[in-house]
């Protein structure tokens, strides 16, 4: 985790799948993360980081 560069009050979770099946995230969503692309803008796709990708996630700080 780190802070985001482009969001204000933001921390960002960057997360590695080297499998060769997706893995679902969900319960980001449920905990307040957003899914990125890796330029911080919202992604409304599935809550799922591809095989052997990466995944970027933003939650905003109390």
């Amino acid at each position: 985790m780190y802070p985001a560069y482009t969001i204000k009050d933001t921390l960002v979770l960057r997360l590695s799948n080297m499998t060769d099946k997706a893995i679902n995230v969900s319960d980001l969503k449920e905990n307040g993360y957003f899914k990125t692309n890796a330029l911080e803008e919202v992604d409304r796709s599935e809550y799922e980081v591809s095989p052997y990708s990466m995944g970027t996630f933003i939650k905003k700080l109390n």
